[in-house]
């Protein structure tokens, strides 16, 4: 995470997720490999102590073949005391 300033902030998130899985025949188990990648970007903008605005994108390619998943939001919390 990169703190710009007070209120404004970058953060970067990169995971890698691999398993192998060798085929035994007595418990059962076929052979398997899953590769998962995900990478996500969000910036914050905050206002006060309740307010905060965000934007990102992530990506996600969750197997070897498969095709990228990305998505793109906005996102605004506001917290509210009852």
């Amino acid at each position: 995470m990169l703190h710009v300033d007070a209120r404004d902030s970058v953060r970067a998130v990169w995971q890698r997720h691999r398993i192998d899985r060798v085929a035994d025949d007595a418990a059962g188990l076929v052979s398997a490999r899953e590769r998962d990648t995900v990478f996500s970007l969000v910036a914050q903008h905050r206002i006060g102590l309740g307010r905060v605005f965000s934007v990102g994108m992530s990506r996600q390619r969750p197997g070897v073949a498969a095709p990228k998943d990305t998505e793109v939001f906005l996102k605004a919390a506001f917290a509210v005391e009852l």
